[in-house]
């Protein structure tokens, strides 16, 4: 959309509002009518339209994911939680994989994480955005030590990741401390 491209995100809400008033039995008009932006007036219109999407397409991947990220960002974990294994459940989807093992290792679930995560790298080894969350769940019950080749993995796939980058500098190196 012409309006997106150059932010004029007032516009871009209009057009998206002006689908769904066009379209209102249109499952992927009342999906896109959701995108948030800077002009938007608050998660609660978004949350309308992926549940609008939700009952004309029941299983929508896109509106389920999107309703569990409003959960998990408004601190409503269970909900989130509940919301990302149903995408899964649908079919495997590695975002939502990733965003529920995110989730399960901020609760202090790290088991449970790796597993997920392990599996979406045996999936696919080359999975860099898998590599990093997984890092990050072994990292922090295995102390800053434990932290240092995982991330040095994550760059190996990823060089330019900065998010790694940033954690790899977090952890002492054994050259600098003496170690």
């Amino acid at each position: 959309m012409k309006a997106l491209e150059v932010e004029d995100f007032a516009a871009a809400e209009e057009t998206l509002a002006q689908a769904v008033r066009m379209q209102p039995g249109s499952a992927p008009a009342h999906y896109h009518g959701a995108a948030p932006s800077p002009a938007s007036s608050g998660l609660k219109p978004a949350a309308q339209e992926f549940e609008a999407t939700l009952k004309l397409e029941p299983g929508h991947a896109g509106a389920m994911m999107g309703l569990a990220a409003i959960d998990e960002g408004t601190g409503r974990l269970p909900s989130a939680e509940k919301r990302y294994r149903e995408v899964v459940a649908i079919s495997p989807n590695p975002r939502a994989q990733r965003a529920l093992a995110s989730l399960v290792g901020r609760e202090g679930r790290t088991a449970e994480a790796g597993s997920i995560l392990a599996a979406l790298l045996a999936a696919n080894p080359n999975d860099a955005d898998s590599r990093f969350e997984l890092a990050l769940a072994r990292a922090i019950p295995g102390g800053l030590r434990g932290g240092d080749p995982r991330f040095r993995k994550v760059l190996e796939v990823q060089p330019g990741r900065v998010t790694a980058l940033f954690q790899l500098g977090n952890w002492p190196q054994p050259d600098r401390e003496g170690g």
